[in-house]
């Protein structure tokens, strides 16, 4: 009879040890395995050019592309290969055109940029320079990077009455021109309404842990 007890009290035992064993395995694997993975490349955005007349393949058209592939700052993205989407003639004017060279590159910029497309404006007979133009396919943010994000965002929001309410979380961008040069900048970022008469957006830089930037966006307040 005793060790019968004995017998059951180490079989108890050894289920309980085969337990705590399957659960930390499991604990480990789902810390090293199931982890958000980076998002995969995805195909660029085609562009959108309303009112423009398509003219890919004509004199005029080959020669819009022909200068805007000649343009240093835009052979900087076809480093990967590229596709021409299309030469759009978009007519300002009833004498001046510009042409719209439309590129779908194979540059991403991970993990929030996952598709890039070029929007190169072309005018013939003039010597402005040429701006490049970005449209982004952009990734999603997961539970636990938005939750991040506002984490991270919090400060500046109570630093502006600490009442403002969120309106969204998502990964955006903004573009400048620096040195005649267009450029964009993509992070997570929120949207808030601070007052009345005031909005921002607070981008944030998961990697360093900190704001990167705030745009505050004053209105006029609904009447």
């Amino acid at each position: 009879m005793v060790e019968s007890e004995r017998t059951r009290r180490r079989f108890i035992l050894s289920a309980l040890v085969i337990t705590v064993l399957a659960a930390s395995l499991g604990a480990f694997i789902w810390l090293n395995g199931a982890q958000p993975a980076s998002p995969e490349p995805q195909p660029p955005i085609p562009p959108k050019i309303p009112g423009a007349k398509n003219v890919t393949g004509s004199a005029e058209g080959s020669e819009a592309l022909n200068i805007a592939l000649a343009n240093g700052e835009v052979k900087q993205w076809l480093n990967k290969s590229y596709q021409l989407y299309g030469v759009f003639q978009e007519q300002v004017f009833p004498d001046y055109s510009v042409y719209w060279v439309c590129i779908l590159t194979q540059e991403q910029q991970l993990p929030w940029v996952v598709g890039i497309t070029l929007k190169v404006p072309v005018q013939f007979n003039t010597s402005d320079p040429i701006e490049v133009n970005f449209e982004l396919t952009l990734s999603n943010l997961t539970q636990s990077q938005k939750e991040q994000t506002l984490r991270i965002a919090s400060d500046t929001i109570k630093s502006n009455g600490g009442n403002a309410s969120v309106d969204d979380v998502s990964v955006s961008h903004w573009e400048d021109n620096a040195g005649g040069k267009m450029a964009f900048h993509a992070y997570p970022c929120v949207g808030m309404t601070v007052s009345d008469n005031l909005d921002a957006v607070v981008y944030v830089d998961l990697e360093k842990g900190q704001v990167a930037k705030v745009f505050w966006l004053p209105h006029a307040p609904v009447p």
